[in-house]
């Protein structure tokens, strides 16, 4: 561990790290003979846990354990700081990045009291990476500035290039392209020297991954193809053939399929070549996603299927997960339910043997998905909840949002329009969030290429101060350019507005149809609805009086209009008392007795206005109508059941009406 790792943004999917086998297996064999001999030797113990901890995980840090003890007992923190680092690089391999963090921060500790600020530079470093993955910025930064510190302190220029790239790292996280491109510029600066092409090459990378996200994917292939240059001069195969993974991916997002399945089928020969299976492996799952994209799914099954075996063969199980899931997902849209099913649950078992909360929770979502089309709508329900349960804990909005759908979809098939409903509005009100995002990080994305090209703009005017003549020329054409800068900015951010609005509006209409498609199942039926119901402890005969007399009390007798109308009032009314009625509201209708009483008041209004009525009322009339003290309290409780306020539904009913109205007249013409 003499020099920085460089976990840094090399390659476009999630799912490869670059990373390197450390050891053959027969050095892992050599080491367990050495240890045969000598059982307690910390430093034969930590070389074992480092050689096995890429693909068997569990067992190297049972060794890195034991290397620990023995290091204390025999007061050798050198190899008690080694033990520490395997330690969290383990937990960093399972993805559990918070653990892995508090263990590289007690090897820093240690490496520090020895004096070895190198190795302490590394831990730091490691700490930084780590808070990157769980999106901890501001922590990132500063474990990347302390491993700066470290290094500029011993005058270490080698590693000082990974750092600076790191820190890129965390300016790209939070979409502060500007600055991630100023970082990738200073590594590519202190790489650009014979005998650091190595470096040169991956920071050129990750220089060309920012203008990828930003979408300036000319720019993209500028620094992917001079580093594909670097590599093919150099004769480094192996990041050839990352190089034109990189390039195809850029041509994969512009969506020149054919184009990056060429220079897949490229990077895969180089793999082969070089007999390299965990990049084989990478490279074939790549090509089988742009195979797809151009139409042939049978072709892309095979490469899917022929990646798994080399994943599964390797021991990368979390790996096999995903491709698992990549096979479902083919099946799946083929409309082989059977075949899909198997290898999401397949899927969805591995990640969650691994630890893996994140593939678990797709995978939970793609298996309650199928079995939703399969009619089996019980084990449905039990993965999507389970699903549900899981994203919302590690907080993946994206899967939040998918599920919900999801459930909505499935509530639609079983009959249950109330529930649709409730998910759908769940799934609309997520996905309004992750737009908002979206559009902010695109916003700040043109902001950023408009910075960077100001101040470009500003530096050339400096070096040509000298001539007054030709620096007035420029400055007028700078203003030129930023002020056209500025208003394709505009121009952009008006598309990205009005692309969400139009999504947004689409979203609104099919909540107001869903709510309209639940009045009109409401009105039809007779007795009352029982939604969310569970066991309950009345006995059935009481609890079904009850129930009866309170449907009567607010579908026939429309008490829940009286503002003032409380618990005790209505327990009153049904000869019952509070504690009863409340707990039958609570077991029968899964809510309390506000919640309940406010469903029966908006649903009244909605009536209202479906029978036009808010064009002689004001809506705080019809708030206070149908039970409501005020207006304010009236829109919340309305968004709150329906998804949308009450102005938004009465624009989205007149639409529909017209809708409608214009259709009846065609058929009657």
């Amino acid at each position: 561990m003499n020099q920085i790792c460089r976990k840094t943004l090399v390659l476009l999917f999630l799912i490869v790290p670059l990373l390197q086998i450390i050891a053959a297996q027969n050095n892992i064999d050599s080491l367990r003979f050495a240890l045969q001999k000598d059982t307690k030797n910390p430093t034969i113990l930590n070389d074992l846990a480092t050689a096995l901890i890429p693909d068997s995980i569990s067992e190297g840090r049972k060794f890195a354990l034991n290397a620990l003890a023995i290091a204390k007992n025999t007061e050798n923190p050198e190899e008690q700081a080694r033990a520490l680092y395997t330690i969290g690089d383990s937990w960093w391999y399972e993805q559990d990045y918070a653990t892995a963090i508090g263990w590289f921060g007690k090897s820093a500790t240690c490496w520090e009291k020895v004096g070895n600020q190198l190795e302490a530079a590394a831990c730091y470093n490691e700490m930084g990476y780590s808070c990157v993955e769980i999106d901890r910025f501001d922590e990132a930064l500063r474990y990347f500035k302390k491993s700066l510190q470290l290094l500029l302190e011993i005058n270490d220029e080698e590693n000082l290039a990974a750092v600076i790239t790191n820190i890129g790292r965390v300016y790209y996280g939070i979409s502060k392209y500007d600055s991630a491109i100023f970082f990738n510029e200073q590594a590519i600066a202190l790489s650009d020297i014979p005998g650091r092409e190595d470096e040169l090459v991956t920071s050129l990378g990750n220089l060309g991954l920012v203008y990828k996200t930003m979408g300036d994917y000319e720019k993209a292939l500028e620094y992917y193809t001079r580093a594909y240059e670097i590599s093919k001069k150099m004769n480094f195969l192996l990041h050839t053939a990352i190089d034109l993974n990189n390039i195809a991916a850029v041509y994969l997002a512009w969506e020149k399929y054919e184009i990056a399945a060429g220079y897949f089928w490229q990077a895969l020969e180089i793999d082969k070549q070089l007999d390299d299976l965990a990049h084989t492996e990478m490279t074939l799952s790549n090509l089988a996603s742009a195979i797809q994209s151009l139409g042939y799914p049978d072709s892309a099954l095979a490469m899917f299927q022929e990646s798994l075996a080399i994943s599964e063969k390797l021991g990368r199980y979390g790996n096999s997960a995903i491709k698992k899931i990549n096979i479902g997902t083919l099946y799946y849209e083929a409309g082989q339910y059977q075949e899909a099913l198997q290898y999401f649950i397949a899927a969805t078992e591995t990640a969650k043997q691994l630890g893996l909360r994140h593939v678990t929770a797709g995978g939970l979502q793609n298996v309650g998905a199928t079995y939703s089309a399969l009619g089996n709508f019980k084990e449905a329900e039990t993965c999507l909840d389970e699903a549900l349960a899981t994203a919302t804990e590690i907080g993946v909005l994206s899967i939040v949002s998918e599920t919900h759908e999801t459930r909505s979809i499935l509530y639609e098939r079983m009959g249950k329009p109330q529930q649709a409903l409730e998910a759908y509005r769940n799934y609309s009100t997520i996905k309004d969030s992750l737009f908002t995002e979206k559009s902010q990080a695109k916003l700040a994305e043109m902001e950023a290429r408009y910075e960077t090209e100001k101040k470009q703009q500003q530096i050339e005017i400096l070096l040509k101060d000298n001539q007054i003549h030709e620096t007035d020329l420029k400055r007028k054409q700078t203003a030129l350019i930023g002020l056209s800068a500025g208003l394709l900015i505009l121009l952009i951010a008006s598309s990205v507005i009005t692309l969400l609005f139009v999504q947004k509006s689409r979203a609104n209409r099919k909540l107001v149809e869903k709510n309209l498609e639940l009045m009109r199942q409401d009105d039809e039926e007779s007795k009352p609805v029982k939604t969310g119901l569970r066991p309950t402890a009345i006995k059935d005969d009481k609890i079904e009086g009850i129930i009866n007399a309170l449907d009567r009390l607010m579908k026939r007798d429309r008490v829940f209009s009286q503002a003032q109308l409380s618990l005790s009032d209505l327990a009153e009314m049904l000869e019952t008392n509070t504690s009863y009625l409340s707990k039958a509201i609570n077991e029968n209708f899964n809510s309390n007795f506000s919640t309940y009483l406010n469903n029966f008041r908006v649903r009244e209004a909605q009536k209202m206005f479906a029978n036009q009525q808010h064009k002689s009322m004001t809506l705080e009339g019809i708030a206070r109508s149908v039970g409501f003290h005020s207006r304010s309290s009236f829109n919340t409780a309305f968004r709150k059941f329906s998804g949308v306020t009450p102005t938004v539904f009465i624009k989205n009913l007149h639409e529909i009406t017209k809708t409608k109205n214009f259709e009846n007249t065609l058929q009657n013409s």
